[in-house]
């Protein structure tokens, strides 16, 4: 097996760290309506985050892939999580 700097570049890293630092607070906001919306419409929830800092990781890379979007509106949310609901299979995308 690999050692995980092997794997991962540092670069990457660096990148990914300058991201989290300019995290909008809209985005912070529309992230956790995100989460909270994910626990009432997935039963599978609360078992898919053994710890806070699996679900911290997660939400920090939901936040970057929507800053990259640029989806940051309650109602494009609400688009989304239309499909979420529709989904029969019961797990987090």
């Amino acid at each position: 097996m690999e050692h995980i700097s092997h794997v991962v570049s540092l670069d990457w890293a660096r990148f990914e760290k300058k991201q989290k630092d300019s995290i909008d607070d809209n985005t912070i906001a529309i992230v956790n309506e995100l989460f909270i919306r994910f626990a009432a419409i997935f039963p599978s929830f609360r078992h898919t985050y053994k710890t806070t800092a699996e679900l911290n990781a997660t939400k920090t890379q939901w936040m970057l892939g929507f800053m990259n979007a640029n989806i940051n509106t309650s109602e494009q949310l609400d688009r989304g999580l239309c499909k979420c609901v529709a989904d029969e299979r019961g797990f987090i995308p």
